[in-house]
């Protein structure tokens, strides 16, 4: 009896290790790419970072004094831009989506070094924590799950390796998915709604993956502000597609619209005003103040060139091959898909032709 209870524990864990090679193996990609998120951290604090630090403090804010207000996690801290005021009161100006995430991450970081007496953690320390398990493990959750997504799409391994490596490090969501920003919890958010959108396959999506896909959407405006174009475009598709069951779209993105208005009346006295009203730099004041939503104005064509090609900041100098997919979008308009050829391009559109009116 125990000779055969060995020798089957050898084989569970024969089979066990078989397994994990099997996935390993089928993964190697993911997994690289998922090394390359988790296993760097640029953190220069004399940059003091407005679009990252503002977050951290309204975290701290919320974990050290019960408070949205960052008056008094700025003490000791210094001074950060991007922040609104009201009255003497001072908030983050950034979308709040990823302060929230980071609540339960600080709470732990604080609760740890007490239990252990090792004193209070470090900014450093704390925005490590931060960019690790809200923003870089959550990129690599997304990207296996969109490398998933793209091999039943094609059926192709190689597709699925080339795009991992493509997307996950060779454009901006990269740079932006290891730093405690929103930019890349956004775009893996709205594209997650997209994914549940379109099956591969071609088959309907059924009512809870409509609920999921309006929820995604909804919690991507939550972490910016910007991707209410998108988010629009997405329930625009979900209705031409779907008919009347895109209401369950609508109702998947209801709570989050809900809580989007409940924080932005506790801030600034009603649901639908953001913080680019009571900007404090009198310079990004000025600004908003010339072009009231986003701070925009008219797109500029010298600012939409160079949005896209300048050797700075351009989308397709940084990662050319992204013409390859803006062309292959055009070209589904005629060859189909059309509908989700039309949304990327609408999507990348509304985004590009955004920055393009940002002064």
């Amino acid at each position: 009896m125990t000779a055969a209870a060995a020798t089957a524990s050898v084989q569970k864990s024969r089979g066990s290790i078989g397994r994990i090679g099997g996935f390993c193996a089928a993964n190697a990609v993911w997994l690289l790419v998922s090394f390359a998120y988790l296993t760097v951290f640029p953190y220069y604090a004399s940059i003091n970072n407005p679009n990252e630090n503002v977050r951290v403090f309204a975290t701290r804010a919320i974990v050290e004094f019960r408070e949205l207000s960052i008056n008094r996690a700025s003490v000791g801290w210094g001074y950060v831009n991007d922040k609104a005021v009201v009255g003497r009161k001072l908030y983050s100006s950034k979308a709040p989506g990823t302060s929230f995430l980071g609540v339960p991450v600080y709470a732990a970081q604080v609760f740890m070094a007490r239990a252990l007496h090792l004193g209070t953690p470090s900014r450093a320390a704390i925005t490590l924590g931060l960019r690790l398990f809200t923003v870089a493990l959550p990129m690599c959750v997304f990207l296996f799950f969109f490398g998933r997504w793209v091999l039943r799409l094609t059926e192709s391994p190689a597709a699925r390796d080339l795009l991992l490596v493509g997307v996950g490090l060779g454009t901006m969501l990269y740079p932006y998915g290891v730093i405690f920003v929103g930019h890349a919890q956004a775009a893996a958010l709205a594209f997650s709604s997209f994914m549940l959108l379109c099956p591969p396959g071609g088959e309907p999506a059924s009512r809870a993956r409509l609920a999921w896909a309006g929820a995604l959407a909804g919690l991507a405006v939550l972490f910016e502000y910007q991707v209410m174009f998108v988010a629009v475009a997405l329930a625009v598709y979900a209705v031409l597609r779907y008919r009347r069951q895109a209401l369950a779209f609508v109702a998947g993105a209801a709570p989050t619209a809900l809580l989007f208005g409940v924080y932005h009346a506790a801030l600034f006295g009603r649901p639908w005003e953001l913080p680019f009203g009571h900007l404090e730099n009198p310079e990004f004041a000025s600004l908003h103040n010339k072009a009231q939503l986003f701070g925009m104005r008219a797109p500029s064509p010298g600012a939409l060139v160079a949005v896209l090609f300048s050797v700075s900041l351009g989308l397709f100098v940084f990662s050319p091959f992204l013409l390859v997919g803006a062309g292959a979008a055009v070209a589904g308009l005629f060859r189909g898909p059309r509908r989700e050829s039309a949304i990327i391009l609408a999507s990348t559109a509304a985004m590009v032709g955004f920055l393009a009116c940002v002064p």
